[in-house]
């Protein structure tokens, strides 16, 4: 696969070695955002905001209007 995507012939479908090589590159991509992902959530855990709900800094009853 080069940077335009993978080398199809003309009816579409990849060849079992090019098919090969799709679904690594996919299971790496895969792999690289649920990492990050994770890593994420920790990050949010850490802080106390992995839950939604109001936090003591933002009163209830007091909305601002966005820009």
């Amino acid at each position: 696969m080069d940077e335009t995507g993978p080398n199809l012939p003309m009816n579409g479908t990849p060849s079992p070695a090019e098919a090969q090589r799709i679904v690594e590159a996919s299971q790496q991509l895969f792999g690289r955002t649920l990492a990050g992902w994770a890593s994420d959530i920790l990050a949010l855990r850490r802080v106390g905001l992995d839950r939604p709900g109001w936090r003591d800094s933002d009163p209830p009853n007091q909305w601002t209007k966005a820009a």
